[in-house]
């Protein structure tokens, strides 16, 4: 009797054991997983803002463009800007980037104007004629194909004021200028030796760069 009473209690005691051992494992899962959990959570809620151009273009109520100026030789200026993003003669205030990409009627207005700090200056008159949609349009002396009117003036830190621009007789080309049109209307404007419009001997060389943004809903 005493031989059956102790096996009962053995029983009982390993029964016990092991139901204990299962709810802390149950238990410690349980932990586990919710501690999972939340390291990704802390990841999602903790990862860093996009950083670069795009990260600091704030929106407004009608598209806008964060620019990017490095001009070099008779003036040297390098900056970031932001402003309105350039519109035909009739702007439509909802247009979004990809829709100001189209052109208007086979024109291309690129007109800009960024100001830095220091009271640096940039503004850049460019029309493109016979655009046919985003793409690479050149103009220099020995590819002449794409019809570019390209003027910028610089005001740089010392406060001097400088305009510069293409000069095409129709048989000779001084200065070169390549620009590209993303279909989501980032633009890409490179020159080199722009010639100043009073002295010919002095010119430029540089590019102005510049995504866009939509404007708010």
């Amino acid at each position: 009797m005493k031989r059956t009473s102790l096996a009962i209690v053995v029983v009982l005691l390993s029964a016990l054991t092991l139901a204990a051992c299962s709810s802390a494992n149950h238990a410690s899962s349980k932990h586990a997983t919710a501690h999972r959990s939340t390291t990704t959570t802390d990841k999602t809620h903790t990862a860093p803002a996009p950083t670069g151009a795009a990260g600091e273009c704030p929106a407004d109520y009608v598209a806008q463009v964060c620019g990017k100026v490095d001009v070099t030789g008779a003036q040297t200026v390098a900056f970031t800007a932001t402003t309105t993003a350039p519109t035909g003669p009739d702007p439509d205030p909802s247009e979004k980037c990809v829709d100001l990409a189209k052109g208007v009627e086979g024109d291309m207005p690129l007109d800009v104007d960024l100001t830095g700090t220091g009271g640096v200056d940039v503004q850049s008159s460019l029309h493109i004629s016979g655009y046919h949609g985003p793409g690479t349009y050149q103009l220099d002396g020995t590819h002449q194909t794409d019809d570019i009117q390209f003027q910028l003036t610089v005001t740089d830190s010392g406060g001097g004021d400088g305009g510069y621009i293409e000069v095409n007789d129709g048989s000779t080309v001084t200065g070169s200028e390549t620009v590209t049109v993303g279909a989501d209307f980032s633009v890409q404007v490179s020159f080199t030796g722009l010639p100043s419009i009073g002295d010919t001997a002095k010119t430029v060389t540089g590019s102005i760069s510049w995504m866009c943004v939509d404007p708010k809903n």
